[in-house]
């Protein structure tokens, strides 16, 4: 990932990728066009929809979080969460395909 390549098939892999950047919504702009309107608010963060650069019907949903409003427990607690889920292969299960990070939010990169 990140390699510059212009295909991408995160979609179809099992494993959960994580990046971590000094800003890591330039990485995401990389492969994807974000909806600045967002589909969801949480008391963690927000989400937004985007669709790949390379392939218009592949759409994600980006889960933003703030670090700030998560202590260490809750960061490391989602993570696991994430590997776990991403193991189970179920319609009601949404899958996750990339984890971004920088200092201040952790962007979840999901099935929409």
């Amino acid at each position: 990932m990140g390699s510059g390549s212009s295909k991408r098939s995160i979609h179809k892999s099992k494993s959960v990728v994580r990046h971590v950047s000094k800003v890591a919504i330039d990485e995401i702009k990389k492969y994807y066009e974000i909806n600045s309107t967002a589909l969801g608010k949480g008391a963690f963060g927000k989400v937004f929809k985007a669709q790949s650069l390379t392939d218009e019907n592949f759409r994600v949903a980006i889960k933003r979080l703030e670090k700030k409003n998560m202590g260490k427990k809750d960061i490391a607690e989602l993570g696991d969460e994430v590997e776990i889920l991403n193991q189970l292969d179920h319609k009601n299960i949404v899958n996750y395909y990339e984890v971004y990070e920088d200092k201040k939010y952790l962007y979840l990169v999901m099935e929409y």
